[in-house]
């Protein structure tokens, strides 16, 4: 009676039910601000802010260049990043609604939806040959719903950056279905299968992992011959080829591995040795990704806790003895071995398992490191094949007879994946809520902690009142502290450190933070210039509040060579050499402080007073005559 009810039903109803339930699941993500790396593709991207006129240098240089605005750093990536489609798109966003953060979340929510309906359409005509109809439209409905809700995508839909994934899979799979429904080696579907899947790879280069899609699904799920194979594959090799021409003529010939960062926030494959980060050996690396591979398999089934940082150490350093290490190495065993008996008589849910774990060898550091132990963005595709394997599941229980367990533990998991969803999806809301909420999921985070602490501090400097901001401040110290204990040589941690106590007003303990920052990187401008700040402001406070004018001088001075043109670090050495008897110092500090505010009447006075001091009565007279012009109050 089930394979009945879905004879009779339209593909066109299954794939409306489909779209709906994907807008329902992530409406509460419309009211979302920009969030995590919205900021590297949108909101301080300078070429996606240009609109429409930028769209030229976006599809000339590195994704990141329009956030780094500088040769090089904007490869801080390993083989760096050409993703230009999905920049493009917010490129005319931009030009047509500005920074409207709901624009782009409701683009989000429409793109995940497209790829729910066209995820039922792929896997029905795939399953075609192997299940008759119905049968096929039920597996095809239960693996497209499961995909549909579950959580582990709530990082693609709710972070707009991750459009570049939806995009890439959307065009990637509506090549697939165009393939698969074409007969003809050369015609109008294959072309334009191509052009498709060229796009996708422009959109983000792992849609590459569809050609071994397309090849396992011909010989798995077709009648396969040499000339069906190669009729299947050319439109996806051919535009592989052409990206790979594209990106090596905007990029280079570095497509990563050569030279892996030795910054642990872009490598997690380093161990610290005498004060600095040296390369694992393949020993102490390979436990690490075999546990990645098994956090994988974990939060497919359950995907609870969720958080958006596994960087180091979230998880922590494997070991071959670790269970964690010993359980994923089993399972991967297994699942080899299953694949390996069930070839030709399994072979829907053997296609199933492939795609899993196909879609994540791009992502799983076999090659090269990618800058983190993994992320739940990366099962965007390989949920696929698990939404696969379990529809066939479903399908064959069914088909036994087994129909009430089997719509039991689907109806539970449907309802607690979407559950999960909609109360995970709030935590996106912005970058406070998202880091503070993730920082205790991902307490063994350096990067997260450290996020954290800084969305905290700027969160405190919102604040009217004292003591809250003050409370806020304190804490964002724990994480950061937290954040150092875990990565010892994390300049940015240091800065923020800094800041922190400099905004408490505990100068000496941020000049501490500031200097150890400058140890790691003495060319590191923001350190530079809050040291500098707070060299004058705790030189403000010696001078103020304890008389203590010479040392005051020392780190006024200190200022100064940072701050030059900085009217408050001029004004303060002019006065501390005036109370000191130095009236000559004063007035060169007091006219390059007058040089940034000539119209204030204060330091036109004390001007007057330094020259009055040395004589000068010309000079006086007119910048004390001045003063009282701006403020008659002056001198009374």
């Amino acid at each position: 009676m089930v394979f009945a009810f879905f004879a009779v039903l339209t593909n066109r109803n299954i794939q409306l039910a489909l779209g709906v339930i994907s807008f329902l699941l992530y409406a509460n993500t419309l009211g979302h601000d920009f969030a995590l790396d919205d900021a590297i593709v949108i909101t301080e991207n300078v070429l996606t802010q240009k609109g429409i006129a930028g769209i030229p240098d976006l599809l000339t240089h590195d994704s990141f260049y329009g956030f780094f605005q500088v040769e090089g750093k904007d490869q801080l990536v390993e083989g760096g990043r050409y993703r230009p489609l999905s920049l493009v798109l917010f490129a005319f966003l931009y030009q047509l609604f500005g920074a409207t953060p709901f624009v782009f979340h409701l683009v989000n929510v429409l793109l995940f939806a497209a790829c729910s309906v066209l995820t039922y359409t792929l896997v029905n005509i795939l399953v075609s040959e192997v299940l008759r109809g119905e049968h096929a439209r039920f597996l095809s409905f239960v693996a497209a719903v499961l995909f549909t809700v579950h959580p582990i995508h709530t990082e693609v839909v709710a972070n707009v950056k991750s459009a570049d994934e939806l995009i890439s899979y959307l065009l990637s799979i509506s090549a697939m279905i165009l393939v698969f429904k074409s007969n003809k080696v050369v015609g109008t579907n294959m072309i334009l299968a191509g052009i498709l899947f060229l796009m996708a790879l422009l959109a983000k280069e792992i849609a590459a992992t569809f050609i071994g899609i397309a090849f396992c699904a011909n010989l798995l799920l077709k009648s396969s011959t040499v000339q069906s194979h190669i009729k299947k594959l050319l439109p996806f090799v051919v535009s592989f080829c052409v990206y790979m021409i594209v990106r090596l003529a905007v990029l280079g010939l570095d497509v990563g591995g050569n030279n892996p960062p030795r910054e642990l926030m872009n490598n997690p494959f380093l161990k610290l040795e005498g004060g600095q980060y040296v390369d694992m050996t393949a020993l102490e690396k390979w436990p690490m990704i075999i546990q990645g591979l098994g956090m994988y398999m974990k939060l497919i089934f359950l995907p609870y806790p969720l958080t958006h940082d596994y960087y180091p150490r979230h998880p922590g350093l494997a070991y071959w003895s670790d269970w964690q290490v010993v359980i994923s190495l089993a399972l991967l065993i297994v699942s080899a071995l299953m694949v390996g008996k069930y070839w030709k008589s399994r072979p829907i849910p053997v296609f199933g398992v492939l795609i899993f774990f196909g879609g994540l060898f791009l992502t799983s550091n076999i090659l090269f490191p990618i800058g983190t132990n993994l992320s739940e963005r990366f099962l965007f595709l390989p949920s696929l094949g698990w939404c696969i394997a379990l529809g066939w599941l479903a399908a064959e229980m069914v088909k036994r007879g087994r129909k009430l367990p089997t719509f039991a533990v689907l109806g539970l998991i449907l309802c607690a994946f979407s559950v999960i969803t909609i109360m995970r999806n709030p935590t996106w809301k912005n970058n406070f809520v998202l880091f503070t909420t993730d920082a205790a999921t991902s307490s063994n985070s350096a990067k997260v902690q450290n996020a954290a602490g800084g969305a905290i501090i700027a969160h405190a400097m919102t604040l009217s009142d004292t003591v809250a901001r003050n409370q806020n401040l304190r804490l964002a110290t724990q994480h950061l502290d937290r954040a150092i204990e875990i990565h010892p040589l994390y300049k940015n941690a240091y800065l923020l450190l800094g800041n922190a106590n400099y905004y408490l007003q505990r100068y000496q303990t941020a000049i501490g933070y500031f200097d150890q920052a400058l140890q790691l990187d003495a060319n590191y401008e923001e350190a530079l210039n809050n040291r500098a700040y707070a060299y004058r402001d705790y030189g403000r406070f010696l001078g103020e509040t304890r008389g203590d004018i010479a040392t005051a001088m020392t780190f006024l001075q200190n200022a100064v060579e940072i701050l030059q043109d900085d009217y408050e670090t001029n004004r303060l050495l002019g006065v501390a050499y005036g109370n000191s008897g130095q009236p000559a110092n004063a007035i060169k500090y007091f006219e390059k402080a007058l040089g940034q505010e000539p119209n204030n009447a204060w330091i036109n006075f004390n001007l007057g007073q330094a020259y009055r001091a040395i004589g000068d009565s010309v000079n006086a007279n007119r910048y004390i005559s001045k003063a009282k012009a701006l403020n008659p109050e002056i001198g009374r």
